[in-house]
């Protein structure tokens, strides 16, 4: 299992990003993660990078 994956997101005006995500897969902050192994510290975890990605249009198109 990765230490670590890149995750690509389109950020929209109304994006919010929550401690709990479940879909399009399960993921959760930190804080959220320390509570949840404290009921099982056997649970493993991967560190995802949420990186925004844009639509590129060439230079002066909007």
């Amino acid at each position: 299992m990765p230490k670590q994956f890149l995750f690509p997101i389109e950020k929209h005006m109304y994006t919010v990003f929550t401690d709990i995500i479940t879909f399009p897969t399960f993921m959760v902050s930190s804080m959220v993660r320390d509570v949840i192994k404290l009921y099982n510290p056997f649970l493993r975890y991967v560190r995802i990078i949420m990186m925004v990605v844009r639509n590129l249009l060439p230079f002066g198109k909007s």
